[in-house]
């Protein structure tokens, strides 16, 4: 909504800076009426102490400060990338353009513009090249570090393997990546331009021959008379408040990314709405409904630990208290909470993967009992039907093994596989997850963070299977890998028709896959809802406090 407000604003300053000289009633130079007339059918906002038509005035100066606002940003914006993409991507030239930025950010910048302007001149085109020059070093040290950031990501060092040249990765890979910030970059550096430009003419250094809000005002309090009279209601507000205006337009405009999330939101409840209305209903006979996959109803789960200060007495932590829940097939289902809630420990439970614990309750998967399974028909269930991605990839790959190996191994051993049938169908999944096969030879610790993730749910996938629990995938990642693996899973369970339990404390990765949330706090599950709903109305006061702890 604020995006579109501040549009709709931008765009109404642009029509009338476009068409001034058919807005304005008179000549905005000319002395066509008494001094300091009061608003009237012909001045519409009056005149100044020199009789010259104020709204006139005020329209024509749009067209300053806009002309001002959008040079500068593009300057300022276009220096920003090309030394922030040369700085990161050139490490000869870093320490002496970061150097540059290092010493103009320690600079004081209004007082370098007064001073500049002061002996060279007011022109108009002189403050919009000082403002130029004075503004590009903060983004330019931002866009540098995602410079750095991005060399390291898997698809620019595939990029550079397959012999793609250094403008085909900058332009593909590394422009795209940085264009939310030059967009932040652009429009911050117009709204501060103008603000700066008003500034720099109130005080007397502006350009004399060109009309601005900012002259305006410097005339204004330049009259003797303007506040023993009613003259400044029309003389110095209209003005004041156009550059408030314009400047909230700008605001407003660049407040899309805070605003994403709750579209997001919006478009799940519409979206979970049609998608299947009794995703959210509750059905009395739960095991024998078709949608339902998974029921766990009563669990209960207490863990086995040592008493303090006695030797060799045992006693039963609670870390599970009555939890019960229904997955529906394709249904996405989050668990958040804080830490030591229980997301983990119930994860585990469902894969009957909680030794030393005391478990009652029923888990029915597809209508069979899990607990009433033998070990070894459990641990079947596991990777065919039930997977898991761990929360550190990188621990849950064994060190010693190739990827190729560990990935062959899950196909092999659960499916049947021949080694040569597993290799290829390996590839294939590497290949699905935006992995090269090169990666088959590499072991996990030759791979990022965010390649590990990739190959265990490249594992996870392996024998597609109907519910994939992902315990925190995502919270050890950067922003943008982050966001691939989201788009991945997302990708994935459209493909495989999966299910999916996501465990994870961002809220903003609850937003973007979540169908229902579910609530965890010591132990129980506190809440139960649609995502729309947990966010838009959620009933339980930690629900709330969650929120407001994360800016929601």
């Amino acid at each position: 909504m604020h995006r579109y407000v501040g549009t709709i604003g931008l765009l109404i300053f642009l029509a009338v800076a476009i068409f001034a000289p058919v807005i304005s009633t008179h000549d905005p130079s000319s002395y066509d009426g008494p001094s300091l007339s009061p608003p009237n059918e012909e001045f519409i906002l009056g005149t100044n102490d020199l009789g010259q038509d104020l709204f006139s005035q005020l329209i024509h100066s749009t067209r300053t400060s806009l002309l001002v606002g959008a040079v500068v940003a593009i300057i300022s914006t276009m220096i920003s990338v090309v030394i922030g993409l040369l700085s990161g991507y050139n490490r000869r030239l870093d320490p002496y353009l970061m150097g540059l930025c290092n010493m103009l950010l320690t600079i004081p910048q209004l007082l370098i513009v007064i001073i500049v302007v002061a002996f060279s001149g007011s022109d108009l085109w002189n403050v919009i090249l000082v403002l130029s020059l004075l503004s590009w070093p903060a983004y330019a040290r931002i866009i540098r570090s995602q410079v750095l950031s991005l060399q390291e990501r898997e698809y620019v060092k595939a990029a550079q393997m397959f012999g793609a040249k250094q403008l085909y990765i900058l332009y593909k890979h590394i422009l795209p990546n940085i264009h939310p910030l030059a967009s932040v970059k652009f429009i911050t550096t117009a709204k501060s331009a103008i603000v700066a430009e008003a500034s720099l003419s109130f005080l007397g250094l502006g350009d004399v021959t060109e009309l601005s809000w900012g002259m305006m005002l410097h005339y204004a309090f330049q009259s003797d008379s303007i506040f023993i009279s009613s003259a400044w209601q029309w003389w110095v507000l209209p003005p004041t408040l156009c550059i408030i205006l314009l400047t909230l337009c700008f605001s407003f405009l660049g407040y899309k990314g805070e605003s994403e999330p709750y579209k997001q939101w919006r478009g799940i409840k519409k979206q979970a709405n049609r998608k299947n209305e009794l995703l959210y209903k509750e059905i009395t006979k739960q095991e024998n409904n078709p949608n339902v996959l998974l029921q766990v109803t009563n669990l209960q789960v207490r863990y086995l630990e040592k008493r303090i200060h006695q030797k060799n007495q045992y006693q039963f932590e609670p870390a599970l208290n009555d939890i019960s829940l229904t997955l529906y097939k394709g249904e996405i289902l989050t668990l958040i909470g804080e830490s030591g809630s229980g997301k983990t420990t119930l994860a585990k439970a469902i894969l009957g993967m909680v030794p030393n614990a005391e478990i009652k309750g029923a888990i029915y998967f597809q209508g069979e009992s899990l607990m009433d399974l033998e070990t070894k028909k459990r641990n079947q269930k596991r990777w065919i039907d039930i997977s898991i991605i761990f929360q550190d990839s990188k621990q849950a790959l064994n060190p010693v093994l190739k990827i190729g190996e560990q990935i062959d191994e899950v196909l092999i051993h659960h499916l049947g596989m021949n080694k040569q049938a597993a290799r290829e169908r390996t590839k294939s999944l590497l290949h699905d997850v935006g992995l090269a096969p090169h990666i088959l030879t590499m072991h996990p610790h030759e791979l990022s963070g965010g390649m590990c993730t990739r190959v265990v749910i490249a594992m996870a996938v392996a024998c597609e299977p109907k519910l994939l629990i992902a315990d925190e995938p995502t919270s050890s990642l950067d922003a943008i890998t982050r966001q691939k693996v989201i788009e991945l899973l997302q990708e994935k369970a459209k493909q495989f028709d999966l299910s999916m339990i996501f465990i994870t404390h961002d809220m903003t990765v609850v937003s973007k896959i979540a169908h229902t949330v579910a609530v965890l706090k010591g132990g129980q599950i506190v809440e139960q809802a649609p995502v729309w709903k947990v966010f838009n109305h959620p009933d339980h006061f930690y629900t709330k406090k969650l929120l407001e702890t994360r800016g929601y």
